[in-house]
């Protein structure tokens, strides 16, 4: 598994290498409006991607551990006793992977990155709150648990992710 600082390092090359592709349209008289449609929908991919890696529970006494958001299936599959739910993880990896890859092919143009975006972006947002919504209903004495703020940036990212595929120019007054 990666460490924190080589996902560090990654969200920061995936962050440059839009900025950068963001510069060269703009250079080319590229809209405006889809440049800073793709490079939001960007943000919000990176904000989902690097909440993953992020601690998203802690388990109290006597466990004492944190699982990040790639882990959290297994909490799911230790309370509920269903191995189908450790595809909740895989899901919101495969999400956010999709809202950043969306929004790239929004920057360059392609219609289908618009959709992409949309569509990744409110799937992660339903299940995210659906994650949430669970931990929070999961009986102390069964699992101790504090919920920590990483599900919270999923969800950010998420709602990041959808406005960016909405946002438009004003018209002057």
């Amino acid at each position: 598994m990666l460490t924190l600082h080589e996902v560090w390092y990654c969200t920061i090359f995936i962050f440059g290498l839009a900025i950068a592709l963001v510069c060269y349209l703009a250079h080319k008289n590229e809209p405006k409006g889809r440049l800073i449609q793709g490079i939001t929908g960007v943000c919000g991919g990176i904000f989902t991607f690097f909440s993953l890696f992020l601690p998203w529970i802690t388990m109290e006494y006597p466990y004492g551990i944190g699982l990040s958001g790639l882990e959290i299936g297994d909490a799911f599959t230790y309370v509920l006793h269903n191995q189908f739910l450790k595809a909740i993880s895989f899901f919101l990896f495969l999400f956010s992977f999709l809202i950043i890859l969306g929004s790239y092919l929004h920057i360059m143009g392609y219609k289908i990155g618009k959709k992409l975006t949309e569509t990744s972006a409110g799937l992660a947002l339903f299940i995210s709150v659906l994650v949430v919504l669970g931990l929070s209903l999961t009986p102390t004495d069964t699992l101790p648990l504090t919920i920590e703020i990483s599900p919270y940036l999923y969800i950010f990212g998420s709602i990041i992710a959808v406005i960016s595929t909405k946002l438009e120019k004003g018209e002057k007054s």
